[in-house]
């Protein structure tokens, strides 16, 4: 945001003065509403804006009431997530991920990166909650709340699953047990906490590709198709960029991603009861990570993946389900608190 409230657009205008227009190429991206009515708006002024004094009108704006909450809040995302130097940087999903003991990232370009302090996110996001009953008549407010949480427990599941490596690399089956129960609850909770919206919904994304077909057939290959975009990006045959398109989405989450953990994590506490060795060093490696079918787990892994590509149906019913205020609010208060014992743990060690 500091970037796009210099004024970008005026300074190439000062250079070149036939320059008549800005845009923004977001790659069917729809996540970042802030950034976008900040860039769209930035032609209309002469000079930088000031940018925290922007975002109290936006929040104003957006919600539809003043609140010095929600105020609080924006200041606290501006110095974390939308801080100077976040500007074309893609982070990793833990949750997208594909597993691994060591993951490297949750598709073929960047890895993992929290340019920020992930505990002031929890922070913003209970400052956005103080003042719910005022404005969650708002949907931009709920849509916001949403996504906020969303990125805290993202961002939480790194810690947890470092425990869950740590632990079996260690083969300390009571602590692995604990880790791994964890970071799969909280994909679940995750999903929960997206079914309430239609803007991060596999089901919804499934539901509108089948409403283009006119036969059962097209309708199944257009899901097919829907599908494949967002999980092995393409056709089925030499998968190489598998998770290029990753999302967080419920119905995703738990249909694709929580499976794919859940069958890493039990292929793994198998290893720990039988006392045998899992290497993931002696796997095969493409773009920097494991490869699609880079072991034998993996390669289980990868048919798993392509059946469900190619299963009609999948979209569940009801597409959205639960109040957005009442559901991040719970899980605020349950990941605020695990938050505490696993950011504490990592920064002594």
């Amino acid at each position: 945001l500091p970037l796009v409230s210099s004024n970008q657009f005026m300074k190439a205008k000062q250079e070149t003065p036939n320059v008549v227009g800005s845009g923004l190429f977001m790659e069917s991206i729809g996540q970042n509403p802030v950034f976008y009515e900040l860039a769209f708006e930035m032609p209309v002024h002469q000079d930088s804006v000031k940018l925290k004094e922007w975002l109290g009108k936006y929040a104003e704006r957006r919600y539809g009431a003043f609140s010095d909450a929600a105020c609080k809040a924006w200041e606290l995302l501006l110095a974390g997530p939308y801080c100077a130097g976040t500007n074309g940087v893609e982070s990793s999903s833990i949750i997208c991920a594909r597993p691994a003991v060591d993951v490297k990232k949750s598709g073929p370009n960047a890895g993992f990166n929290i340019p920020y302090d992930p505990q002031s996110l929890i922070e913003a996001e209970a400052c956005l909650l103080q003042d719910a009953e005022q404005l969650k008549g708002s949907k931009p407010y709920r849509f916001d709340i949403v996504d906020v949480q969303r990125q805290v427990m993202s961002n939480l599941g790194q810690e947890i699953h470092k425990k869950a490596a740590e632990a079996f690399r260690k083969k300390d089956k009571e602590a692995f047990a604990l880790h791994s129960r964890r970071f799969l609850e909280l994909l679940k909770d995750v999903d929960i906490l997206l079914r309430t919206r239609t803007e991060f919904n596999f089901d919804q994304w499934l539901t509108d590709a089948r409403a283009w077909g006119t036969t059962d057939e097209e309708q199944n290959l257009f899901e097919k198709n829907a599908s494949s975009l967002v999980t092995i990006w393409g056709g089925q045959v030499d998968v190489r960029q598998f998770d290029y398109s990753w999302r967080e989405w419920t119905g995703l989450i738990e249909g694709y991603y929580l499976q794919r953990w859940k069958q890493f994590y039990d292929m793994l506490q198998g290893h720990l009861d039988n006392g045998t060795t899992y290497r993931e060093e002696d796997a095969k490696m493409d773009l920097g990570r494991q490869a699609f079918r880079a072991n034998e787990f993996y390669d289980s892994l990868a048919d798993w993946e392509l059946a469900f590509v190619n299963r009609s149906g999948k979209a569940r019913t009801p597409i959205t389900e639960g109040d957005e205020v009442v559901i991040a609010r719970q899980m605020l208060d349950k990941y605020k608190q695990l938050a505490k014992e696993y950011y504490n743990v990592e920064k002594t060690n």
